[in-house]
């Protein structure tokens, strides 16, 4: 009963408003519009414009457990979902450098994965180990799918790298991103 109460004034509300005309744009939002005081957003460069899907971003943990084995295998596994879903930008973007380690554009990255259909990736285990600042955890991995030409497997090895907590390293430096990925 009383939904009923609160949603009657809301529809005489509604009720009275006029109706839009058919050729008039729609008004902006409050979050669309900006004061004339306010600067633009800059533009710094591709990789700070493109964002990883939400789906497939990695879920935020702990600081503890981030900066082990399993913030590693977490951005692991967030690429291995995005490739497997064809999500390839938001692959490519694990990458450390906005994508940039992975050697390619993001519409080369796309295209040497386009022949491929119903990607499924395995990761293997590895050990987080420790060198010249950085940690690295470098892991097995195979890719299987299907080709035009039949069933295809690529093996090899992916390296996630963060830099160890060491001081004046900046928030990107601190997350775990793909360094490299070596197909044999």
């Amino acid at each position: 009963m009383t939904v009923r109460f609160v949603l009657l004034p809301a529809l005489a509300l509604t009720a009275c408003q006029p109706a839009a005309e058919p050729d008039a744009e729609p008004a902006p939002s409050a979050a669309a519009t900006t004061s004339a005081s306010e600067p633009a957003a800059p533009q710094a460069n591709e990789a700070a414009t493109e964002s990883i899907d939400p789906r497939f971003a990695p879920p935020e943990l702990t600081p503890e457990a981030e900066r082990g084995e399993k913030g590693a295998r977490n951005v692991l596994l967030s690429w291995a979902a995005a490739m497997e879903k064809g999500a390839f930008d938001s692959a490519r973007l694990l990458f450390g450098d906005g994508g940039g380690k992975s050697g390619q554009s993001a519409e080369e990255y796309a295209a040497s994965y386009a022949a491929y259909e119903g990607i499924t990736i395995a990761l293997g285990d590895g050990e987080v180990e420790g060198a010249a600042g950085s940690l690295f955890y470098a892991v097995p991995v195979t890719l299987t799918a299907r080709r035009l030409d039949g069933p295809a497997r690529r093996d090899g090895t992916i390296t996630v790298r963060r830099v160890n907590d060491v001081p004046g390293a900046t928030a990107d430096q601190l997350r775990w991103h793909i360094e490299r990925l070596e197909w044999r």
